[in-house]
């Protein structure tokens, strides 16, 4: 259970880490990008195509991270008021839930890259292909789902009555 636990805590800290990447790039480009257009009057080219792909790949790889650490916004009035079982019960269908949609949210992102790459499909102004920023956004999702299975697993152990403080 401690190696699971392992694998999952550094899939979603390289993830977190990605998505920290991003916006640090993100925040010098926005910047650079401002600087040059009011101070030199000549703007990076292709900012708002570099800034869609970088926010894009932040929000993706940040999804893992908040939901292994527990930080996704919940009303718990009455839900901490339920038994250990029944809270299980119900982090079970969510999970359950949960994998399912996002497991199909990663397979059609990895569908749409393909149409992406078979299309040809770049940026207008620095003709980048599209595809590979799909593919590696889609990794961000998978990422999720990884994290979930970890919340299906300690959901399972809520079930039998066992009190975690994994999740």
């Amino acid at each position: 259970m401690n190696l699971i636990k392992k694998i999952v805590d550094i899939c979603c800290n390289i993830a977190g880490k990605i998505g920290m990447a991003a916006i640090f790039i993100l925040l010098f480009l926005t910047v650079g990008d401002v600087l040059g257009r009011f101070i030199f009057t000549r703007p990076i080219p292709g900012t708002y195509e570099v800034t869609k792909i970088l926010f894009a790949l932040s929000v993706f790889f940040s999804f893992s991270v908040s939901q292994y650490n527990g930080e996704n916004l919940g009303i718990t009035l009455i839900y901490d008021k339920f038994p250990v079982r029944v809270r299980g019960i119900i982090d079970f269908i969510g999970s359950v839930l949960s994998i399912g949609m996002f497991t199909v949210a990663f397979i059609q992102t990895i569908k749409y890259a393909a149409r992406m790459k078979a299309s040809h499909t770049i940026t207008s102004v620095l003709r980048w292909p599209m595809h590979p920023w799909i593919y590696i956004a889609s990794i961000g999702i998978l990422v999720l789902v990884i994290a979930l299975l970890w919340d299906f697993i300690v959901s399972i152990k809520e079930m039998k009555g066992e009190k975690t403080n994994e999740s």
